[in-house]
């Protein structure tokens, strides 16, 4: 799904508005964070406080509601109320609002959160509401704010919960968020996620630590969470061991601490749920300041920042009555040597059985110098083997250096490689995509039986997977020895994720039963075999014919058409004319013909193909059986079309507005079965006095693959227009 942004302008009878010149660059801002909010009176409070405090903006850090949605408590009530006190609200998953908990305990849809609350600070990168960062301000920012999903369910079962551990494409897309931040010269860095592994509530360690040690290695400044209905705020860390509190790891133990001395996490549960408290354990060393082990405080964070401070003070709205705050003070020190990663090039392609290489080239950053060690990991972990030559170099002052990445595989598929730079307490990162093609083949039919001195045909089909393409030359032996074998086409050009075939004409002079084994070889050692049954018998069996569709499955836009190829091949002399007829089920909304509708076999031809045409303008996965008969026999065979589309919504569908003033609408883009593709978005006024403009003016509509999000629904947003 995706969202676009119309933007109406009425015209005064004497002119436009001007525009406004443009304001002054932000120094100082400030912003209310808490998670665990519900919908009770209490969280009302805390959201009519926000609004109140003076905050550009708030973050929701997850578990927004805790009941089932209603009518009257929904993710829109929600999120209208919110907006009622703060307009700007940006949010984070949390359990609540994924098949995790909603579907047992309780809790909105994180689909239908990021409709009716949708970032409104500008451009953000990544997947709002899961994985994105933005900055704050747009221009010249003070602050990047990277907004993560740790442990956060993708699907229905616990085995599908988001991995930021080290290694995993998460926790290196966070590594280059913040080291990107640093190289761009933003004063403060802040993560924010749901979950958390640190603490001293009732919550236990689900975010990995390998993750929060990196974070805590590149000097975020600050780590912010919810999920443990409580307040609790850490001393200045540099590290930290889960169970087991390091008193080495506390860079400031106090409330004023240095920037870039260290990490502090707030966990801020306050929102409005309630019902935590903090306990004692070892992890309770690392914190300065909580509350509470009896009754739980009801609030939020406020924070304040300029260039050189981060004011911290927690607002108490209700419940257990508590006080925090601190302050980081100083100016960013001058950018610390590292170095980037990059690959060339950053995808590779090659057939199966042969390999690829791509030159992984390590830069010095800000004057570094040293050791860089490299390592690589794949993803699926089994399949491809990725090997590093040479595996650490040195890297030279103001220089750079390479290593040869070499990839090889014999199992067709898409993958991706993780490589990994290690130099002391830095780290970078980049990945190369693979894919890996390769062959199938086949024969129609598989078992062939004819009478002594006649002759049988099998279809040899040779079919592109994953990209594949290129000539496949055919041969083929028998065992016993005894039969002559023979192509129509000795060798076939295969397409791109298409197919090719030649019809293996089978004679023989003995009886017998022979196993054909037939070998497609594309070179380079890539070859394939399939084995065909042949029976030679002293009398004629039964003339017959088979029936294959090649391909078997087509998909194509509503509107649109597609095809398939359907090939018909005698067996045991048989001869005649063979009508093509189709069923399609459901039986409405696609239509299917064959062209030719009729093919007449015969011992000079004893295959033929038609190619049947599906064409349909409504959205649905339909089955096509496609029958071939002679008034005695029937074969048939079945192809399954899935025809994708979109639909198109505005809310509000009526805006009005004062002569001269601006109003928006939102454009929702839909996709049904699984539409991809660019739809270009016009907007035509029926009035000369009302301009208006669509913003983007083309979308691409893409399904995500397993990599990104299980929500089918979440909107892609645009940069929102900036209004006259």
């Amino acid at each position: 799904m995706v969202i676009v942004l119309l933007v109406f302008t009425l015209d005064q009878v004497f002119g436009i508005l001007p525009i406004n010149p443009a304001a002054a660059a932000v120094t100082q801002f400030s912003f209310a964070s808490a998670g665990d909010y519900g919908f009770s009176s209490a969280a009302k409070t805390v959201m009519s406080s926000m609004g109140s405090s003076g905050a550009s903006f708030a973050l929701g850090v997850g578990d927004l509601l805790y009941t089932q949605p209603t009518s009257t408590v929904n993710e829109k009530t929600w999120c209208n109320q919110f907006k009622t006190s703060i307009p700007n609200v940006e949010l984070i998953v949390g359990n609540h609002e994924t098949w995790e908990t909603n579907s047992t305990d309780g809790g909105g849809s994180i689909n239908k959160f990021v409709l009716d609350c949708p970032f409104t600070l500008g451009a953000e990168t990544g997947t709002y509401g899961f994985r994105y960062y933005f900055d704050y301000p747009s221009i010249n920012p003070l602050a990047r704010f990277i907004m993560v999903d740790p442990a956060i369910w993708n699907g229905t079962t616990s085995s599908s919960s988001l991995s930021y551990a080290s290694g995993t494409a998460n926790y290196n897309w966070v590594a280059n968020a913040v080291d990107n931040a640093r190289s761009n010269a933003i004063p403060w860095v802040i993560v924010v996620m749901h979950k958390i592994c640190i603490g001293t509530g009732s919550q236990g360690c689900e975010v990995p630590m390998s993750f929060l040690t990196m974070l805590m290695n590149k000097r975020v400044d600050l780590i912010l969470q919810g999920h443990d209905h409580t307040y609790q705020r850490s001393k200045q860390l540099t590290c930290a061991t889960d169970g087991t509190y390091v008193s080495s790891c506390v860079a400031n133990p106090g409330s004023s601490l240095t920037k870039g001395a260290g990490t502090v996490y707030v966990i801020d549960g306050t929102g409005g749920e309630g019902g935590g408290k903090t306990v004692s354990k070892p992890n309770t060393g690392y914190f300065a300041a909580y509350c509470c082990s009896t009754g739980t405080p009801l609030g939020y964070s406020l924070f304040t920042i300029t260039s050189s401070s981060l004011l911290s003070t927690f607002v108490n709205t209700g419940g257990q009555t508590y006080k925090d705050s601190f302050t980081i003070t100083g100016s960013s020190p001058p950018p610390n040597p590292s170095f980037t990663v990059s690959a060339s090039p950053a995808s590779v392609s090659f057939a199966s059985g042969h390999s690829a290489t791509s030159k992984i080239t390590v830069n010095s950053v800000n004057g570094f110098a040293g050791t860089v060690s490299l390592s690589a990991s794949v993803l699926p972990s089994s399949g491809l083997t990725a090997l590093l030559n040479p595996s650490s170099f040195n890297v030279p002052k103001g220089g750079s250096a390479s290593s040869t990445l070499t990839v090889s595989s014999s199992t067709w598929g898409n993958y991706v490689v993780n490589v990994t730079a290690v130099s002391g307490s830095l780290i970078g990162f980049t990945t190369v995509n693979v894919k890996v093609s390769d062959f199938s083949i086949s024969a129609n039919p598989s078992s062939l039986s004819f009478a002594v001195k006649s002759s049988a045909s099998s279809t040899i089909t040779v079919t592109s997977l994953n990209g594949f393409s290129g000539a496949v030359s055919l041969s083929a032996t028998s065992s016993p020895s005894g039969i002559s074998l023979s192509f129509g086409n000795g060798s076939v050009s295969v397409p791109t994720n298409s197919s090719a075939s030649s019809i293996l004409k089978v004679k023989s002079d003995k009886t017998g039963t022979y196993t054909v084994s037939v070998a497609g070889n594309a070179g380079g050692g890539l070859t394939h075999k399939v084995v065909l049954t042949v029976t030679v018998t002293t009398s004629q069996p039964a003339p017959d014919f088979s029936i294959s569709a090649n391909p078997s499955s087509v998909s194509f836009n509503s509107g649109n058409s597609g095809s398939t190829s359907v090939t018909l091949t005698g067996s045991s002399g048989f001869t005649g004319t063979l009508t093509i007829s189709t069923a399609v089920n459901p039986v409405s909304g696609l239509s299917a013909s064959c062209t030719p509708s009729s093919i007449t076999l015969s011992s000079s031809t004893p295959s033929a193909s038609s190619v049947c045409t599906l064409v349909s303008s409504l959205a649905a996965t339909y089955t096509v059986t496609i029958s071939a008969s002679n008034g005695t026999l029937t074969r048939s065979t079945t192809v399954t079309a899935h025809v994708s589309d979109f639909s198109i919504s505005i809310s509000p569908s009526s805006v009005s507005g004062a002569v001269g003033s601006s109003t928006s609408a939102t454009v929702t883009l839909s996709s049904i079965e699984q539409f991809t593709g660019t739809v270009a978005l016009t907007v035509t006024p029926s009035s000369n006095s009302v301009s208006a403009t669509v913003s983007p003016s083309s979308l691409t509509m893409q399904v995500e693959g397993p990599q990104h999000r299980h929500y089918p629904s979440v909107p892609i947003l645009p940069e929102p227009t900036r209004f006259k």
